[in-house]
């Protein structure tokens, strides 16, 4: 079985990890929806692992004016720079509609994390050149691929 890092433990098809491995290795910026200023919390902790790996990371959090050093916009069209990935650290239910606010800015690819997951959400993409890629994490992706500074 693959190691998927999906929390229902689901075998990942050979083209999945193909987008997968195509996010991960080929992105540099990283706008994260729902990272929190909280270092105890998940999202805050990926997103600090995935800096120390050399991601350029991008906060998208409706409060705060930095997290983890870098400045906080509060929604992805106030993103001045071109985003490779979008990774979504939020509740399932709100996918489709962040998804859809995603596709507004281009990114490669969008990722919802782990137990992030909506078919709903395939339809918002469709016809555009993006990848979705849902509960999966970045994180662990990145470190199977070997990524490192």
């Amino acid at each position: 079985m693959t190691n998927s890092c999906s929390i229902f433990k689901r075998e990942i098809t050979q083209e999945e990890e193909n987008v997968i491995e195509r996010a991960v290795k080929g992105s540099k910026t990283l706008a994260i929806l729902g990272l929190s200023p909280k270092p105890d919390r998940v999202s805050y902790h990926v997103a600090e692992k995935l800096q120390k790996m050399g991601y350029k990371i991008i906060p998208v959090y409706p409060r705060e004016e930095e997290i983890l050093g870098e400045k906080v916009y509060r929604n992805f069209k106030e993103i001045p720079v071109n985003v490779d990935t979008v990774i979504l650290f939020i509740s399932a239910d709100k996918m489709v509609e962040f998804v859809k606010d995603a596709v507004e800015i281009s990114p490669k690819c969008i990722w919802g994390q782990e137990s992030v997951i909506d078919a709903e959400a395939y339809k918002a993409v469709e016809g555009t050149e993006i990848d979705l890629v849902m509960d999966v994490c970045f994180y662990k992706k990145a470190v199977a691929y070997g990524i490192s500074k």
